[in-house]
């Protein structure tokens, strides 16, 4: 688990995955998306196999 300073908004291709924000576990299926917030901590884990597409939103500078 780690959190970072950018929001992250991951997006299933194929399959399922397990995401956990924040101490809660959601399952994000194929076509769904989840947003990860900015500073709270957050892991990914592999239902079965999956692909993701990851779209990384950084704070200004």
């Amino acid at each position: 688990m780690h959190k970072g300073l950018e929001r992250e908004f991951p997006t299933l291709n194929l399959w399922k995955g397990k995401f956990t924000i924040d101490g809660v576990e959601h399952i994000v299926e194929k076509g769904e998306c989840i947003v990860m917030p900015a500073g709270h901590p957050h892991a990914v884990d592999a239902v079965k196999k999956f692909k993701m597409l990851l779209t990384v939103i950084f704070p200004p500078e």
